[in-house]
């Protein structure tokens, strides 16, 4: 699998505690893997810290560390987060917050425009009581 058809495409996950599907797509799987490895960390706890199976953790794994994002070491049997891999990890927080920041202001827009399709009578209603209460 090329490099974009790996980023592009999404997961579904089953959330335990209400059995519903939960669609990540895979920079929010490779940042959870990132965070999780942090200074260091097991295949295992890797795969329960990012909620992965054993088939997905695989691929994951190999497909990070050929990009250098991710080193094993041998020895020990744990992954360490390469320098590559820690830029990386920023990048996508700021991406992430910013993506949830472009939500919620479109959830404030949506509210403002609701309120503003509203019966005229209605709205006629809200000045009447405003203007009573600034009284």
């Amino acid at each position: 699998m090329n490099s974009e058809a790996m980023i592009l495409h999404t997961e579904k996950l089953i959330n335990p505690r209400n059995n519903q599907s939960v669609y990540r797509n895979r920079l929010e799987i490779v940042a959870s893997i990132l965070k999780k490895v942090g200074n260091g960390c097991k295949k295992t706890h890797i795969m329960y810290g990012a909620n992965l199976s054993t088939t997905q953790l695989r691929r994951y794994l190999n497909y990070l560390t050929e990009m250098d994002l991710l080193i094993f070491d041998e020895d020990l049997k744990v992954f360490f987060m390469s320098e590559k891999g820690a830029q990386l990890l920023s990048i996508l927080s700021e991406v992430f917050y910013a993506k949830d920041k472009l939500r919620r202001s479109q959830l404030k827009l949506d509210r403002v425009l609701k309120e503003n399709t509203r019966n005229p009578d209605e709205n006629r209603i809200e000045k009447h009581i405003a203007k009573a209460i600034a009284r």
